[in-house]
């Protein structure tokens, strides 16, 4: 039976959404050959349609349906807890996408564990992911039978079933291929209906002021708040820790990608696209409070849906998103699941077994799986207590898993006495912490077993060792009998007080080492320094007469920093005019200018002005330009250190600052120009800084190709008709004589010279010139091979090394590396290339030729 205020058009949309989920799975996920392609999909798929996965794969309906339930119950701390899932993506994009690549052969967590710990853990892992897999789909089952019972009426074991039918027989039947483009239908019609949601309920209060200026004082509170320490793991555990190591659906969405570079730009938007989703979330939860004070529904969203959109086309669109979320979570742990049963616990006993087949058994213990996790739904749906079921996984997750799996992945030598030791002392502390602790803080007892079997399994490896022991893997090489292997090297570093203090010391970067960082920025990136510095005159001094102030000390000081930002700007322009001795340092003149003329001067005008209209204007002005002047990674040091220095003075020379004594519309226009065109200028900035990244792709590759084809020729007629005429020249002003019973050509230095000058007038080249552009296609060739080629600032020492090699006269050295830098391999035609690197390289030469010679 269904509700009153369910209507035909309701019903039609939700079945539609339930077959259309059914029918792409099982078309996305034919033809499937192996148990690689059923797992990783063959590893075919692109940036945005894995990072679409993997946003879908942890917001479930927990970040969603749950979170909602506890803003309106306890408020923004717990939005607050869940930004620490960002934190945790930009870690696993910044230290664990370099390195998983290096466990290309692994699909599931087990055989990561087995390739660092033996066979036997794998095992183990194996069952801790099953159990972790099995409480994530029993819990998302759970609300899809919430969702049918409250939303449509349905009994909640027959929601259950029906959607547990649905993604159980998709998930096996199509695999990875099906999972994942569910998912990206999911998430689609989840960033459309959530954020509609959000503004609907805004406009309904009244807007923004309006929300954040009613909502009740106990909602604001945090570390007051009576459930301060359970937030507190939530974020740590979602954020300090990378728990999503330890999550088997996440890592084979690190399993699925081509290479380091997509897993690290995933993690990285997803990282962004988060916080983002997190705070819509927030607004519908603070909305509801507003509007629905008394709410006796334990589910907001629910009370919401049932009488805010009463039947039609927005009620199912807002049933279907809710089930789009959990079934986008749901189908994820599912196949994965199924997959860690069949691969990493059944395969270790049965693969000796001439009737077992992987891929056959991955589908059956799926719908194992699926099976398993509808009956644990029932029973919680029937009134049984799962919080045991969550502890587990916490303890799957933490204790055991979390810390071996992370080090490990790092590189830190792993063997078994480490594992064992640190998990026995984990399980110990997670016992004695729940035994111990206050009520009010027994959910520290997690971090604290994790501290616990970090500490223990770290103290075990040093006293094995003598010290920490690294693993260096290399790139995946054929060996003897054409099958890929990583070769692997070990370093051995015995933690001192000493070491440790110069190894923390090295990070901080010194006078040195910002000078060269700011040099090649310009290198790559160039300078727009005239006019940048014209329009900053301009800028700075005709607004003169366009402003007034009432304090005469205030606008004194406006005009003094705006007359020192013109001076600044005005040296720019002149830039060429510059004593030789101080243009090396116009790199570093150009980043203090940009940070005091922009951020800097901007943040101290705002205030000065008490956020004018025209000030918050300015603000979006500066940022945009630039980001448009630096490289992205420049920018997000430029812009926080000037508007740091910016209320740094205004602090100590105006006095103190009260942002949120301007007023709620300024300050939310100050959060806008400051959060959405720094957002949409680095986008912007990552397009730009992909774009020169082919460029100087295409200029290596055509260095390589000229390189090759003029060794070629130079080597034909170097070794052929100039070596024959050179040494018949050299005989007749040499003399032989015996060596060991062997004749020999002895040459003197005026000979070889003579011989050399005769090379040089009569074909303009010589051997050295063939010998110099082998090193540079040998040095292209690694340039390629090492993602050099997307990144010049490493190029500068090789060449140097390479030149000073081949013994370039050190007056030549200076100009070959700019050239070859910034002209000869960018911007030249290839006629005009070819000329010129020959002419370049002979020149060279000329001027340091070798000066001892033995034939």
């Amino acid at each position: 039976m269904f509700l009153y205020n369910i209507s035909n058009t309701t019903l039609f949309i939700v079945i539609g959404f339930l077959l259309a989920t059914l029918i792409l799975g099982l078309y996305a996920g034919r033809n499937i050959k192996d148990i690689k392609d059923y797992a990783l999909g063959g590893k075919n798929f692109s940036t945005v349609t894995l990072t679409l996965t993997l946003l879908a794969t942890y917001i479930g309906g927990g970040a969603t349906i749950g979170t909602v339930r506890e803003i309106y119950s306890i408020g923004i701390i717990v939005i607050v807890a869940y930004f620490g899932r960002a934190i945790q993506n930009f870690i696993l994009a910044m230290f664990i996408a370099p390195k998983i690549t290096s466990f290309k052969d692994c699909i599931t967590l087990g055989d990561l564990a087995k390739q660092l710990y033996g066979k036997n853990s794998k095992i183990l892992v194996g069952f801790c992911t099953l159990l972790y897999a099995l409480f994530a789909i029993t819990v998302q089952f759970y609300m899809i039978g919430k969702i049918f019972n409250a939303l449509l009426g349905i009994k909640i074991i027959y929601g259950i079933v029906i959607g547990g039918t649905v993604l159980g027989v998709y998930s096996a039947l199509g695999g990875i291929k099906a999972v994942t483009f569910t998912d990206v239908l999911h998430f689609i019609i989840l960033i459309i209906v959530i954020p509609f949601i959000a503004t609907v309920l805004v406009k309904q209060i009244g807007g923004y002021k309006e929300l954040f200026t009613n909502i009740p004082t106990d909602k604001l509170s945090i570390f007051n708040n009576k459930k301060f320490y359970y937030y507190l793991v939530i974020f740590l555990t979602t954020g300090i820790f990378p728990r999503m190591i330890s999550d088997p659906a996440i890592m084979q969405r690190m399993f699925m990608s081509k290479d380091k570079k997509q897993i690290k730009n995933k993690f990285l938007v997803a990282s962004i696209i988060d916080p983002l989703f997190r705070i819509t979330i927030l607004l519908i939860g603070l909305s509801l409070i507003i509007l629905y004070p008394n709410m006796k529904s334990q589910e907001p969203l629910f009370y919401l849906i049932t009488n805010k959109f009463q039947g039609g086309i927005l009620q199912g669109l807002a049933i279907s998103s809710l089930l789009a979320v959990v079934m986008s979570s749901a189908d994820s742990y599912v196949h994965s699941g199924g997959l860690v049963l069949t691969r990493d616990i059944l395969k270790p006993f049965l693969k000796k077994n001439k009737f077992f087949n992987e891929l056959t058994f991955s589908r059956i213990t799926t719908i194992i799986v699926s099976s398993i996790a509808i009956f644990l739904a029932i029973e919680i749906s029937n009134g049984f207590n799962f919080r045991n079921m969550t502890i587990l996984q916490s303890i799957a997750a933490g204790p055991i898993l979390l810390f071996p799996l992370f080090i490990g992945i790092l590189g830190i030598k792993a063997d078994k006495k480490s594992l064992f030791i640190g998990i026995i002392t984990g399980l110990i502390c997670i016992i004695l912490s729940k035994i111990y602790l206050p009520t009010s803080m027994k959910m520290l007892s997690i971090p604290i077993s994790i501290i616990a079997n970090a500490i223990a399994y770290m103290l075990t490896h040093i006293i094995q060792n003598k010290g920490i022991a690294w693993i260096q893997r290399d790139e995946e090489t054929e060996d003897e009998e054409g099958k890929e292997k990583t070769k692997t090297k070990t370093n051995l570093w015995i933690p001192r007080p000493i070491k440790i203090i110069k190894a923390l010391l090295s990070y901080i970067p010194g006078p040195k080492d910002i000078y060269n960082y700011s040099r090649f920025q310009v290198m790559k990136y160039g300078s727009e320094n005239i006019i940048f510095g014209i329009y900053c005159c301009v800028n700075f001094t005709l607004p003169y007469v366009m402003w007034d102030s009432n304090d005469p000390e205030r606008y004194n000081l406006m005009t003094n920093l705006r007359f020192i930002g013109g001076i600044m700007a005005g040296l720019l322009i002149v830039k060429d005019e510059w004593k030789n001795f101080l243009k090396p340092y116009y790199p570093l003149y150009w980043h203090a200018t940009l940070t005091y003329c922009l951020p800097f001067i901007t943040t101290v005008m705002f205030l000065l002005s008490k956020g004018s209209l025209l000030w918050l204007i300015q603000i979006a002005i500066s940022i945009f330009m630039l980001v448009i002047l630096v490289a992205g990674e420049v920018f997000l040091i430029l812009a926080p250190l000037g508007i740091l220095l910016g209320l740094a003075f205004y602090k100590y020379f105006v006095g103190p600052i009260n942002i949120l004594g301007l007023g709620f519309d300024t300050n939310y226009y100050l959060i806008y120009a400051l959060v959405f065109p720094t957002i949409i200028g680095l986008l912007f900035a990552y397009k730009k800084r992909i774009f020169n990244r082919k460029t100087v792709n295409i200029g290596i590759n055509l260095g390589l190709s000229l390189c090759h084809e003029i060794r070629n020729t130079l080597s034909a007629l170097s070794y052929s008709d100039m070596a024959k005429r050179t040494l018949d020249r050299i005989k007749k002003t040499s003399e032989k004589e015996s060596r060991n019973g062997k004749k020999v050509l002895v040459v003197d230095q005026n000979s070889f010279e003579s011989a050399y000058n005769f090379v040089d007038t009569s074909l303009g080249l010589n051997y050295d010139t063939v010998k110099v552009l082998s090193a540079f296609e040998n040095l292209f060739i690694e340039m390629k091979k090492s993602n050099i080629n997307m990144e010049i600032d490493s190029v500068e020492e090789t060449v140097h090394n390479t030149l000073t090699d081949l013994h370039f006269h050190p007056g030549q050295l200076e100009k070959v590396e700019v050239d070859l830098r910034n002209d000869f391999l960018i911007q030249l035609p290839k006629a005009q290339f070819s000329f010129v690197l020959s002419n370049l390289i002979r020149n060279a030469f000329k001027h340091g030729g070798p000066t001892k010679v033995e034939i």
